[in-house]
């Protein structure tokens, strides 16, 4: 096997989003505030969009706020993420994205193309585009 072989070779085992490059957005927050609660009502296309489990969104909303606050689920379907207190857009909106930055954006390429990998204590954050992989805290 010649050079031009192998080369040609190991471009076809790279996965084909590798060379798209599509722009990533997180979907803006959607709250309303009910007596000292306040509501995110879009957190399943927030979490979809992300590819993270809305259990681990809130985890990091709840110790970033400072408060506590569950999930409401209707069925099996999750409905809503109830924070105790008065929030805003701008602050949810903003810890959302820190969160992509912590937990789902690669280090190494920027993409979002990643999945979080739990071995023994430590979670790691592992790239699907480059194969890159790093450890992050663990909620």
């Amino acid at each position: 096997m010649n050079y031009e072989d192998a080369l040609k070779r190991a471009q076809e085992m790279i996965p084909k989003d590798v060379f798209e490059h599509k722009r990533f957005t997180i979907p803006r927050v959607e709250l309303y505030s009910e007596g000292g609660k306040t509501y995110c009502t879009n957190i399943n296309d927030i979490s979809s969009k992300l590819r993270r489990d809305p259990d681990h969104i809130l985890k990091y909303l709840l110790h970033e706020l400072a408060t506590r606050g569950s999930i409401r689920k209707k069925g099996k379907h999750i409905d809503a993420l109830i924070f105790r207190g008065r929030f805003r857009e701008f602050t949810l909106d903003s810890l959302i994205k820190k969160y992509a930055e912590k937990f789902v954006m690669c280090d190494n390429c920027n993409r979002p193309d990643t999945h979080l990998n739990k071995k023994d204590r430590f979670t790691f954050l592992v790239c699907e585009a480059c194969g890159s992989r790093r450890t992050v805290a663990t909620l």
